[in-house]
């Protein structure tokens, strides 16, 4: 055999072998011991979402961990924020991710919200600081666009540097920013958010450690199609006690709700 067909066989063998005989490279961490209950973005109905006081109040109502929503600003400051423009939340105007984080120090979030306390933005490293070491943690990373990949990069670095306390997974509705989070630490697990089952076919090249499908594409298919390659399976957002029942009757790992005090029993807190 010539050199260069010698060459193609091997790329060959190397990319079926990424394609078809992988595993995921964070199952060993304790995020993934038992199905859990998430508080999404805290608990929004009790204080303004992705602050610390929705966290709390997750964890106080029965979550087992909280999904944080991050962006990071013009100079690199990762702030808990689902919407990356401030108008839709806050008192202030403009976007994060084009923003100082000194221009972010007055701003209060929540504002539109009558029956709750506005309250400041927070950054990451504050809420990990303040959250218990033992709670789990779904980092979210948001992004404008497909190379939209700072924050994510951030977030991976921050873990890899051992900053992180928590049992800690990093999701997102971009698969690159899931392939970078793995590039800067394959044993960091990630999460691949669906909205649409078009991108399932990205599992087989960027490896997450789970699926994070909306309920209304939850089937035992897809829990089986998850289960059968070792990936975790995690559902947003489920904010009634019997599609909890049901979806973890079915075997999802995880579950992503507003009100994490409807869930029901046989979800509690066993190992």
């Amino acid at each position: 055999m010539s050199p260069f067909w010698t060459l193609v066989l091997l790329v060959v063998l190397v990319l079926g072998k990424f394609r078809f005989l992988w595993k995921p490279g964070g199952q060993t961490f304790p995020f993934f011991r038992r199905p859990l209950v998430f508080g999404h973005r805290g608990s929004p109905r009790y204080a303004p979402e992705n602050t610390l006081e929705a966290y709390r109040a997750a964890l106080e109502r029965g979550a087992d961990g909280v999904e944080i929503d991050v962006i990071a600003t013009r100079d690199g400051e990762i702030i808990c924020s689902h919407n990356f423009d401030l108008e839709r939340e806050t008192d202030g105007s403009g976007f994060i991710d084009e923003s100082l984080y000194a221009d972010l120090l007055p701003v209060k979030t929540g504002v539109t919200r009558p029956h709750l306390v506005p309250t400041g933005l927070n950054t990451l490293k504050e809420v990990l600081a303040a959250l218990p070491a033992n709670v789990p943690v779904n980092i979210e990373v948001k992004s404008w666009r497909m190379l939209d990949l700072q924050t994510g990069m951030r977030v991976a670095r921050l873990i890899r540097r051992g900053q992180v306390r928590q049992p800690v997974l990093v999701s997102s509705f971009n698969p690159l920013v899931v392939a970078g989070v793995k590039l800067v630490d394959r044993n960091i697990s990630t999460g691949l958010i669906l909205e649409e089952l078009k991108w399932l076919w990205t599992v087989h090249w960027i490896h997450p450690d789970a699926l994070h499908p909306t309920a209304e594409l939850v089937t035992p298919e897809l829990i089986r199609f998850a289960h059968d390659r070792g990936v975790r399976l995690h559902v947003w957002t489920v904010n009634t006690r019997p599609a909890m029942k049901r979806l973890l009757e079915w075997g999802v790992d995880g579950i992503f709700t507003d009100v994490p005090d409807l869930r029901p029993d046989s979800s509690s807190h066993a190992a």
